[in-house]
């Protein structure tokens, strides 16, 4: 039965408060959630930004940007193309049965005489590494295997202790906390952006949300959630990340894609008018995202490994095909719930078995697949996994066979790049306050600061933007020392030569199109050439207009473009210096949908399971559809009418007599207009 596919956009207008704007596409695909700070929904003023520009772009708001990403110090490129991805334990793991406490065993033991894992015989903790020091030994639950094997291949680091002082025991909050590098003191306790977020910011000024040849994919795509997480806003209130909500790429596509129909040719011209032509941007804009995904994701493939049949083993089994398929992003989220075990946890009797046991089993088993399966696919070295929970569990058990909110949790650091072995000391069961362990050895952003310079190279300025500067001299001993970053490969970026204040396309009443932009600073700018593109991958330029060489004013900037096409229409700058230098801007798309014409187009290019040709035409007609295999064979024909405006109609691959490869589509009209089209079939 096909599922129900639901597209649903929402907004808040009208306030000098936080707006959303998001494209959510339920059961099938993405979220993608943008949103902004302004009034009465201003689109022309939300798109200001401070480089490249379609939906999501940097709103400045007055705030200089201090970077470009168009000009990366590639010296180290082995660093600059690493990857994290980050395993959200959602629910508070329960520490002391994931990490035995065997040097501590019989405090364990006596405030968990029903739920604790045995210290002998069937089901007894699994010891990690009897060579460790005495004060180190480290035991695992026994459902653990995996991970005992990671470990055994030098490819496991077991971090004790972690957390913040005085955590707070709200789900929500601490998670909050968590990714906004913040803790439960007052000043750093209400942080409205994500570390995350504001750190790609930085790096990619501009570019959050806008797909182009320099940074074509999201910086950060979140699987396994039903919402974008905080972990991705920025302090400009733009979104980092892109949120697949199923991990079925190709049904996702379909779906974003050409997803609502058809838009007015004209807003009217007022609020309301600009809040349609805003929704609709975004709609029409995140569909390069949709493209660009799905494009990656046909391009990759897994290896032989064999995934368990798992949510979180399926997430993490897309992570590696995306990777594998050319994706640029640098930090994937992957989500696994049901930790919060405050009863029945085990079962009665057998405590190694049950609603933990059985988390922790698809946890260890779908991570060991990942990196077995990156590994034979060759690039194991650019990556590392983390998992973390927003904290642990009671030292005691409760009247349900279970553990409530507690304290501090363990981290596991996982990858060919880590310091194997274990890091701080099994979490000490004396310490202990209102039921909640409060042991804690690494403080959170310790941890990430590692992983984030040690292994990926982000330099002081990016890590100030993640506000984890202050914990750079004391990160955590967890990366190996083969594969650590060095200060000369260190990311920082600089100022931008060109401040962009906005960038957009509009249709004149003469059927032109208009390219405009406005510039809030330059230094040393020649000219601005323009280019457009039917695609947004084949660029021809349409001229050229002269920079103002050096200007802390505002500047605005046009140029007309005569001859528009029927459909998308993209724009882009090219910013060229005095000495040479370039830079590029864009694009801005432009939706001319009022032209007379008969435009088609097919998508998902290639296709699986189902494609869809969509057509736009100018008035009513009845036409015929053919579809051919390459030798001119009929596979299916189909009588349409085709009404004004937008039309969408969905073929099953199944139902083309099973043919792979190469098809052409042949569209008739009863106005006499023929066109053809090819769509390969995977």
């Amino acid at each position: 039965m096909d599922q129900l596919h639901k597209y649903r956009c929402t907004y808040r207008c009208k306030t000098q408060a936080r707006t959303v704007v998001q494209s959510h596409h339920l059961l099938t695909g993405i979220s993608i959630e943008i949103t902004t700070k302004h009034s009465n929904m201003q689109r022309r003023h939300f798109i200001k930004t401070a480089g490249t520009l379609t939906i999501g772009s940097v709103v400045l708001n007055g705030i200089s940007v201090q970077g470009s990403p168009l000009a990366p110090p590639f010296t180290c490129p082995d660093i600059h193309n690493r990857i994290l991805v980050m395993v959200n334990l959602f629910g508070a793991n329960d520490t002391l049965n994931t990490v035995v406490p065997m040097q501590q065993y019989s405090i364990y033991a006596a405030n968990r005489p029903n739920i604790r894992i045995p210290d002998s015989g069937a089901g007894k903790y699994l010891e990690l590494d009897t060579t460790l020091p005495a004060d180190q030994q480290t035991a695992l639950h026994p459902i653990m295997t995996p991970f005992k094997t990671l470990y055994d291949a030098g490819k496991l680091n077991v971090v004790h202790g972690v957390g913040y002082l005085n955590n707070n025991r709200s789900h929500f909050k601490s998670d909050d906390l968590w990714n906004t590098a913040g803790d439960s003191t007052p000043a750093n306790f209400d942080y409205l952006s994500g570390w995350a977020g504001d750190l790609f910011e930085y790096r990619y000024p501009g570019l959050l949300g806008n797909p182009n040849s320099a940074m074509p994919d999201p910086p950060c795509i979140e699987l396994g959630a039903t919402s974008g997480s905080n972990l991705f806003q920025t302090a400009n209130s733009n979104n980092a990340s892109v949120l697949l909500t199923t991990n079925n790429v190709s049904s996702y596509y379909n779906t974003l894609v050409a997803v609502g129909g058809p838009a007015p040719a004209n807003f009217p011209a007022s609020d309301f008018g600009n809040d349609l032509h805003f929704v609709d941007d975004v709609q029409r804009l995140s569909n390069v995202y949709a493209q660009r995904i799905q494009t990656v994701f046909n391009a990759g493939n897994n290896s032989a490994v064999v995934y368990p049949n798992t949510n979180i083993a399926n997430q993490l089994k897309t992570v590696a095909r995306l990777i594998k398929g050319g994706s640029k992003s640098s930090m994937y989220t992957v989500h696994q719930y049901g930790f919060d075990t405050h009863g029945s946890q085990v079962v009665a009797g057998s405590s190694t078995t049950g609603t933990h046991a059985n988390i922790l089993k698809d946890l260890t088993e779908a991570i060991k697949a990942f990196q077995d399966d990156i590994g034979i696919l060759g690039f194991e070295d650019r990556v590392i996994t983390t998992t973390h929970s927003e904290f642990g569990r009671t030292i005691d058990e409760n009247s349900g066979l279970g553990t409530d909110h507690g304290g501090v949790s363990t981290m596991f650091i996982i990858g060919k790049g880590v310091r194997p072995g274990v890091t701080g000391k099994p979490i000490d069961l004396t310490k202990v306050t209102s039921r909640g362990l409060t042991d804690l050895q690494f403080d959170y952003r310790r941890v990430w600061s590692a992983v984030l310079q040690d292994f990926m190279g982000h330099g002081v300025q990016p890590m100030a933007a993640a506000r984890m500067a202050g914990y750079l001299s004391d990160k955590a001993p967890i990366i190996s020392d083969a594969y650590k970053a060095t200060p000369s490969c260190y990311i920082n970026y600089v100022v931008l030569p060109v401040t962009l204040a906005s960038l957009d396309a509009r249709l004149l009443q003469n059927g032109d199109a208009e390219v405009f932009w406005e510039t809030s600073s330059e230094a040393n700018c020649k000219e601005f050439e323009v280019q457009h593109s039917k695609d947004n991958v084949n660029w021809t330029s349409i001229g050229t207009v002269a920079g103002s060489g050096d200007s802390n004013i505002l500047r605005r900037y046009a140029l007309k473009h005569p001859t528009p096409v029927f459909g998308l229409n993209y724009y882009r700058l090219w910013q060229v210096d005095l000495n040479g230098s370039k830079r590029q801007f864009g694009p801005a798309v432009l939706n001319v949908r009022n032209k007379k014409g008969f435009d088609m187009s097919c998508y998902p290019n290639p296709a699986v399971f189902d494609f869809n040709l969509a057509i736009t035409v100018d008035k009513d007609q009845k036409a015929i559809i053919n579809i051919y295999d390459i030798q001119g064979h009929l596979l299916q024909s189909r009588q349409v009418m085709i009404k004004n405006g937008f039309n969408k109609f969905n073929f099953l691959t199944a139902q083309l007599k099973h043919y792979k490869g190469e098809i052409i589509l042949q569209v008739k009209t009863d106005n006499g207009i023929e066109r053809t089209l090819k769509q390969l079939i995977q």
